[in-house]
């Protein structure tokens, strides 16, 4: 918390930080989060407060107290948001003279690290529980796999290799699966009527995926069906890059919106996608 040379005087806090970690599940929380490298990067979850008299006596009360490291809150003064974060640089300081421009990045570089660093360390703590979540799923789809589809070339491999036959088998899997169950359906609504409406247009340009699919039946056996038809070969490549595209954020989406109740419901698929969710390029189209 300075002073700055005019008298304005400021905090920063990391709430907005805090917030998404709470809420770390929801929407792209988790990859905003492991996008953060250094203290840099905190400054779009560092929210800029200013210090002033209080309207009410009873508003004080209210105030929560800084980190023990900072310097102590003037009294009878509050922190009210300016509704800006350090990232919006221009804005923030649009009406401030430079010695107080260079005084807040004095302040950014300085006693503001221990806050910085605070969060560092609680994003590094994020970071290491998704690695360990992840490997723990990707293990978990790798036991699937084995359980269920009885696959010799799973047999000490640690990363599978898939093609978009086994995408468009674990979709059309996940989507036979909801016919006969109609409660996951009402689980994840959102994301399976994306589901459907991806499958049913899929469907409308390709004839041999318009065959029934037994909800019971092995994915990679589908596949196995489908690549012996050869009839993706046919495409040209731009259909085929396209194509493969939207196979693999679709097998994301249904990964990170459903995957708890497919594991059980479709595991089969729920291997597959899970497969394609933790490769490199699944990563890169979350």
């Amino acid at each position: 918390m300075p002073m700055l040379p005019s008298g304005r005087q400021v905090a920063i806090t990391l709430t907005p930080l805090a917030d998404m970690i709470a809420h770390v599940t929801d929407g792209d929380n988790l990859k905003r989060i492991l996008a953060i490298e250094n203290p840099e990067g905190l400054y779009p979850y560092t929210e800029v407060n200013y210090l002033q008299t209080p309207e009410s006596p009873q508003d004080i009360g209210l105030q929560k107290p800084f980190v023990p490291e900072s310097l102590q809150r003037p009294e009878n003064m509050i922190q009210v948001s300016s509704g800006l974060r350090v990232s919006d640089w221009e804005e923030l300081t649009a009406n401030w003279t430079e010695p107080d421009k260079a005084a807040f990045r004095e302040f950014l570089e300085g006693r503001a690290m221990v806050l910085f660093n605070n969060g560092m360390a609680e994003v590094a703590r994020v970071r290491e529980a998704s690695e360990r979540l992840e490997r723990q799923r990707w293990d978990a789809a790798l036991r699937v796999m084995r359980d269920f589809e009885q696959e010799e070339w799973l047999d000490g491999i640690d990363s599978p290799e898939w093609d978009d036959y086994d995408l468009l088998a674990a979709i059309g899997l996940i989507v036979a699966t909801l016919s006969t169950k109609p409660d996951l359906h009402d689980r994840h609504p959102a994301a399976f009527d994306r589901a459907v409406g991806m499958w049913s247009m899929l469907a409308g340009h390709h004839a041999f995926l318009r065959q029934p699919i037994a909800p019971g039946q092995m994915a990679k056996e589908l596949a196995r069906q489908w690549r012996d038809l050869g009839k993706l070969d046919a495409l040209d490549e731009d259909r085929k890059d396209w194509l493969h595209r939207q196979l693999v954020i679709e097998c994301v989406n249904l990964w990170n919106h459903a995957g708890d109740s497919l594991e059980a419901a479709c595991p089969g698929a729920y291997g597959i996608i899970t497969l394609v969710s933790l490769s490199p390029e699944g990563r890169a189209a979350a």
